[in-house]
């Protein structure tokens, strides 16, 4: 397992590195003499559960940067996205053919060599990864890279790469339709991230308000929203977003909302695969609104989901911290 040198020798990497080799290498990779074959050079995208992936604006950014350095280096470019759910379940292949038969993924080394590069938030990461990872690529001394990664690179070809990678399945886009038929006409995005602030399910280590908190923090979101929605418009009807569907519940009662019916679900975590639809209808229907909005206070997380939906979708993006 190849570990990035220099700035990025700190503790966090060392350590995710260390996890990465005992928990994904160790146990799934063989050495092998089978000879390398040039004609079969490619980089796969892996989101496979074997590692924590992050949720559904990490994992497509993640494709998405990868992409974009493999177009410009002209190396074949795969998705092997099989957690919590099969990828082409919701997304199909647009104008470039990422789908890979599992059959075809060869686990030895070193005719197969997994990468790990995730973010961490440190200053100059992201130009690091990029001259890092296209390193790598460049010397063709494997035939399979396998990438395990949410790195944020080449961010300004993002919403150029997703038209040319990803369209709606039709199952998707059936529920795309029915929903846009019933916002019935121009709507304004609101999101709000709670995490397990409310108690709705578990997230990781993430903090649980007492229940007078929790009403406490509902009632001052919900205020606020009602006054960004006296801003818009009577002609927009108002979408709002999150994943409480304690909130949600209680959004509704609000003028011109429209909350996505279903469940709300995290990618690192198994479900259902129809569980995971709402994401993806989130995702879709934020980039088809006219604004988008994030709302944010105190203990909440300021999510970049709506962001990234608003950037590949072309659409002004909006954050209220109050």
């Amino acid at each position: 397992m190849k570990s990035r040198p220099g700035l990025f020798s700190l503790i966090r990497q060392k350590s995710f590195h260390e996890r990465h080799d005992t928990e994904v290498v160790a146990p799934l990779y063989r050495q092998t003499d089978r000879p390398l074959d040039a004609e079969q050079h490619r980089a796969i995208m892996m989101i496979d559960g074997r590692m924590q992936h992050g949720g559904l604006a990490d994992r497509i950014r993640g494709c998405l940067g990868i992409y974009a350095l493999c177009k410009r280096r002209q190396i074949p470019f795969r998705i092997n996205w099989c957690y919590p759910f099969d990828l082409r379940l919701f997304l199909e292949p647009a104008r470039y053919d990422w789908r890979i038969d599992p059959r075809q993924i060869i686990y030895e080394t070193p005719y197969a060599q997994p990468l790990a590069i995730y973010t961490f938030g440190i200053p100059g990461e992201t130009l690091w990864d990029a001259l890092w990872l296209d390193r790598q690529l460049r010397f063709d001394t494997h035939t399979h890279y396998h990438i395990y990664s949410n790195t944020r690179l080449h961010n300004a070809l993002w919403s150029q790469a997703y038209e040319e990678l990803f369209k709606p399945s039709p199952l998707l886009q059936q529920a795309i339709d029915e929903n846009r038929r019933q916002l019935n006409g121009p709507y304004v995005s609101f999101t709000l991230r709670f995490q397990q602030l409310l108690g709705d399910f578990k997230e990781g280590p993430f903090p649980v308000l007492e229940e007078p908190e929790r009403e406490r923090l509902i009632e001052k979101c919900l205020d606020k929203l009602a006054e960004l929605i006296g801003r818009v418009p009577q002609s927009h009807r108002i979408l709002v977003t999150s994943d409480s569907i304690t909130f949600l519940n209680r959004v509704r009662q609000l003028p011109r909302t429209y909350v996505i019916p279903g469940e709300v679900a995290h990618m690192n975590y198994p479900g259902e695969s129809q569980v995971f639809l709402k994401s993806f209808l989130d995702f879709y229907l934020i980039m088809g609104a006219e604004e988008v909005h994030l709302l944010q206070t105190g203990q909440m997380y300021r999510s970049g989901f709506p962001q990234f939906a608003a950037e590949i979708g072309r659409k002004p993006f909006i954050v209220h911290t109050f």
